[in-house]
């Protein structure tokens, strides 16, 4: 289903913006003062020490609730996603936070905000934000770089959700036969890749085989926390398809 809560994107560069002013905003607040921002801006409840704890947060409230007033129905939708979005920030812990919007220049931050936001425009769950969020920590810790931060969320954005959670109980080192439409999925998506094909035994016909990539497993232990309890892949009785040597061939039939 195609969401059109990216028109917010396309009309009004200004709003988008003062929405990355929020964010950058909110990573520079103490938790004290995130907190009286998520009450009074996201749950439009009357805070009045909002003021007295931070300047900021007055500010942010003010300036959020302005475009919100105006906001159309596609745009409140991707409000709402912002809104989440926001939510997740503010689980990243304060030190962590401060220290990165220190780090970070001002243009590398409009950036980065910016791509997160065209990318939740587009996506289909309130619940991937949430996942959106735990990547924009694992970045801050320094777990993944921009490169994969960006690529496990378009990838996060391309999969469906119940792909996505699919994976996570069931991840594991082993190859195995696609027999699901959720690795199907996975496998459209690149967190499964063609591993080789079986020889037939006893106990089965044979076939292409697959495994989880190395991008999946530890895309489930920064999200889930979640890493294979299976043991290293076994590979016996697995055809690679591998390229063989002409030494590799004659040794085959030198007896």
């Amino acid at each position: 289903m195609e969401d059109n809560s990216n028109e917010l994107i396309e009309a009004d560069n200004s709003d988008i913006n003062e929405l990355d002013e929020i964010l950058a905003s909110l990573f520079g607040l103490a938790q004290s003062a995130y907190e009286a921002v998520e009450n009074s801006a996201f749950f439009n409840t009357v805070m009045d020490y909002a003021e007295i704890v931070d300047d900021t947060c007055e500010k942010i409230s003010k300036l959020y609730k302005g475009i919100k007033a105006v906001a159309s129905i596609p745009d409140k939708l991707f409000l709402r996603k912002f809104e989440r979005l926001c939510l997740g920030v503010g689980k990243i812990p304060e030190k962590k936070r401060k220290k990165y919007i220190q780090k970070i220049s001002k243009k590398k931050f409009n950036k980065e905000s910016a791509f997160i936001l065209d990318v939740i425009s587009r996506v289909e769950d309130l619940n991937k934000i949430d996942v959106f969020s735990l990547l924009w920590e694992a970045k801050i810790d320094e777990k993944i770089d921009d490169d994969k931060f960006r690529r496990y969320v378009i990838m996060t954005a391309n999969t469906m959700l119940q792909d996505l959670i699919y994976m996570s109980r069931h991840i594991i080192n082993d190859t195995f036969y696609i027999t699901k439409m959720e690795e199907e999925g996975l496998l459209a998506q690149g967190w499964i890749i063609y591993s080789g094909l079986a020889w037939a035994t006893e106990e089965g016909s044979g076939g292409n085989v697959y495994e989880y990539t190395s991008a999946a497993k530890e895309y489930c232990e920064i999200i889930w926390n979640k890493v294979p309890s299976d043991k290293e892949i076994n590979r016996e009785n697995i055809f690679t398809a591998e390229p063989i040597s002409d030494d590799e061939i004659k040794s085959m039939f030198s007896e």
